[in-house]
């Protein structure tokens, strides 16, 4: 089973003591515990599917299980992960030795909804990132080729 690259752990201060969380700009409103969020995949030419259901929510993050399906089979366990919502931009300290990214703004419509994102090209790389919104990748292509892609939002059923 894999993991996402966004972040899967919350940000802490000093002493491993958990950061204070700050007043957020991000919507999660749209998001609600028992949501499935489907993605399809391909990595390196292997067709594969995951499947994100929300367990859990706070105000500063978001517990889903992954699970990673390939040829209608989950590929192991479901694995439990914890989406911290971003601290705002104004509390990000840049690292110093970070290549330039380039990024611009895009609205595109991925699983029936329409999602301002920030669109980031790095190494060959491009992630359509949703600006105030959970996930934080909706799309990626690696050289121009889909590698990922949100395809569906499953509402709970009660």
């Amino acid at each position: 089973t894999s993991k996402p690259a966004e972040g899967d752990a919350p940000a802490t201060g000093g002493d491993d003591k958990p950061a204070e969380t700050a007043k957020q700009e991000v919507d999660i409103s749209h998001v609600k515990v028992g949501q499935k969020y489907h993605f399809h995949m391909n990595n390196s030419g292997m067709e594969m599917d995951q499947v994100w259901e929300v367990t859990a929510m706070g105000d500063a993050e978001i517990k889903y299980n992954l699970t990673t399906i390939m040829n209608g089979k989950a590929l192991g366990d479901p694995t439990e992960v914890t989406w911290a919502v971003p601290v705002p931009a104004a509390d990000v300290k840049p690292d110093p030795n970070a290549k330039p990214v380039e990024m611009k703004e895009e609205t595109v419509t991925i699983a029936g909804r329409e999602w301002n994102c920030y669109v980031i090209e790095n190494n060959g790389y491009t992630s359509w990132c949703p600006k105030e919104s959970f996930p934080a990748v909706v799309r990626t292509l690696k050289d121009g080729v889909f590698t990922s892609e949100l395809t569906r939002i499953e509402e709970p059923l009660n």
